[in-house]
């Protein structure tokens, strides 16, 4: 991930007063950095009132390696029958692409997702989702088949830290059901108080 990326993710700005919110909803949003793995947010006071900030990340594997990685991706697909694969960071921005894939007869799926911090003007992380899938439903106590539905899904959604204790989130989706259309909309808050206990 480039350096760049990290900053514009911090939000805080060299000759700005760093107060303790400023600090914190600099590590929450460091924290949401999709192809980081793990984040510290470090201050240290300097001469004259200065204060030196330091982020640093433990970014994803490009791919999942070694046995731990794969084991939780094989235990998925054998237990639940999908195959998810995340691609962390290819183009150094701090996205991660993700492909899912489930072969059941009567319930196949083909799906994808981005999530992106900093898209243009968008402010925090944006996430684009899309699918096809299809669903086989039975008559309860028969074998005979009632019901073949085939659903295609593409969405946005963006959230972002507006405090240190308030994230915010809110997207669009269009869905087909087979020949039904629906566009869902959704927004949501996270509230974070007493420093995590509530």
């Amino acid at each position: 991930t480039r350096a760049a990326v990290v900053l514009d993710a911090v939000g805080l700005h060299t000759r700005g007063l760093l107060s303790r919110h400023a600090f914190e909803r600099a590590a929450r949003k460091l924290d949401e950095l999709p192809a980081a793995s793990s984040t510290e947010l470090r201050q240290k006071a300097g001469s004259n009132g200065s204060v030196r900030v330091t982020a640093a990340i433990h970014e994803r594997a490009l791919f999942p390696r070694g046995l731990s990685d794969w084991a939780v991706v094989g235990g998925r697909a054998v237990f639940v029958g999908d195959l998810n694969v995340d691609v962390a960071g290819p183009f150094g921005a701090g996205e991660v692409f993700s492909g899912t894939f489930r072969w059941a007869h009567n319930r196949p799926k083909v799906g994808f997702g981005l999530a992106v911090p900093e898209l243009g003007p968008l402010p925090g992380v944006t996430r684009f989702e899309g699918l096809w899938e299809r669903q086989t439903y039975a008559i309860a106590a028969t074998d005979a088949l009632a019901l073949l539905e085939t659903r295609q899904r593409m969405g946005i959604e963006v959230g972002d830290w507006a405090t240190s204790w308030l994230a915010w989130q809110a997207g669009t989706a269009f869905d087909r059901f087979s020949e039904r259309n629906n566009i869902a909309v959704n927004a949501g808050l996270d509230l974070r108080l007493l420093d995590d206990v509530l």
